[in-house]
């Protein structure tokens, strides 16, 4: 049986490369020998060229090059197909898919159903093509895009995608929702792949060989930071900067003693492994503090907190004391240094382990109906030989 997951991969960006990195490595452990496991390599021209905007933007050009260099040596970490496609044109992106014949093409994780996104739409992760016998089914996807903002010609759209879905798996409750509004179908609530894949390094040995290379003392502490607010950070460093070493993890920020901006996502992960303190936007950077039993704070700016896949995963786990919305200011930023020396007291390991239990959970209706359509078809395969003889 021949397995192609459509996501997007080649994002100069942690998380989107570590969801494909395990969502592979998950299949592939789940579905054995039995079956071939590989990315499809896919990438659309305007999100490519919407991220490398973005990429720039937020870093100087030096770094921003180094970070595009990590990335680009650890690609051949992923089991690629190997035949590309860089295409918005959905019918060279059918006529592609169809000709790699395979027998079940997943699709996910992260935002790939966002619609008012850089990607456009429509994109080719709908899958609203005629690929004949290939199953489709999605993992974890996410679209996080309200309702009613969306035109009657895509809602019809989307539900004619939706329907060909044999199985449906999403990351957050708003997706869930909009996905049932649209199509009638109710999917599961998936964890994102990233927290089905453990990745075995000792840490304490990773932060006495980081510690050694920065000329840090062995008691340092280490605050790692994944926010794009500069003043943030001149505030933590000026208020902090005696009880922790300021590490820069994602954008360049003047006031940090450690600038990592352009390391490798496998690096990156083991970084954070080393920290004392995560204070992240990202998602997947407050994924990797959990995984790694690091004390952190997820922080974002929405105006609401029904929109936000972070405050969707940590309020179902009961850890919404590790999560804020703030606006730039002086008292919200009091807050947030109060939250980090309270968080970093009174950090409950414990009820993160049985939040990661429950998030495995999430993936077991995925894993259960890889099984059956597995077993299907070798039971079809079974069928055809018997005839042939």
């Amino acid at each position: 049986m021949k397995i192609g997951i459509l996501t997007y991969h080649r994002s100069i960006n942690y998380g989107a490369f570590l969801q494909a990195y395990c969502l592979s490595k998950y299949v592939q452990k789940v579905v054995g020998d039995r079956a071939t496991v590989e990315i499809i390599d896919y990438t659309s021209k305007s999100s490519s060229e919407g991220y490398n905007s973005l990429l720039f933007k937020r870093n100087d050009k030096k770094n921003a090059w180094k970070k595009r260099i990590g990335f680009e040596r650890s690609y051949f970490l992923l089991p690629m197909s190997r035949k590309t496609l860089f295409s918005d044109d959905l019918a060279e992106i059918k006529d592609f898919l169809a000709e790699q014949k395979y027998d079940l093409i997943i699709v996910g994780s992260d935002e790939v159903w966002k619609v008012d996104g850089m990607r456009g739409f429509p994109t080719a992760y709908w899958l609203n093509f005629d690929l004949g016998d290939c199953e489709k089914i999605s993992y974890a996807v996410s679209a996080r895009t309200d309702y009613h903002k969306i035109d009657a010609g895509k809602r019809n759209y989307m539900k004619e995608s939706i329907c060909q879905f044999r199985y449906l798996g999403a990351r957050d409750r708003m997706t869930v929702n909009l996905v049932q509004q649209i199509s009638g179908r109710e999917p599961y609530l998936n964890c994102d792949p990233t927290f089905l894949i453990p990745f075995h390094y000792d840490q304490s040995v990773y932060k006495k060989k980081f510690k050694k290379r920065y000329r840090l003392e062995e008691n340092q502490r280490l605050l790692g930071i994944m926010i794009p607010d500069q003043k943030l950070i001149t505030k933590i460093h000026r208020e902090m900067g005696n009880e922790y070493k300021v590490i820069a993890l994602y954008d360049s920020h003047k006031d940090a003693d450690i600038d990592m901006v352009g390391i490798g996502p496998f690096e990156w992960l083991k970084v954070i492994g080393c920290l004392d303190f995560l204070i992240t936007d990202r998602f997947h950077g407050t994924v990797f503090a959990m995984k790694m039993k690091i004390p952190f704070l997820s922080v974002e700016t929405y105006d609401t907190e029904e929109n936000s896949k972070l405050y969707d995963m940590l309020g179902r786990n009961g850890l919404e004391n590790h999560y804020m919305i703030y606006h730039a200011g002086n008292t919200v930023y009091e807050e947030i240094l109060s939250k980090i020396r309270l968080l970093s007291q009174h950090y409950d390991k414990e009820k993160i382990q049985k939040a990661l239990e429950n998030e495995n959970k999430r993936s077991s209706s995925f894993r259960k109906e890889l099984l059956t359509i597995l077993n299907e078809h070798e039971r079809k395969g079974n069928q055809y030989e018997k005839s042939d003889h």
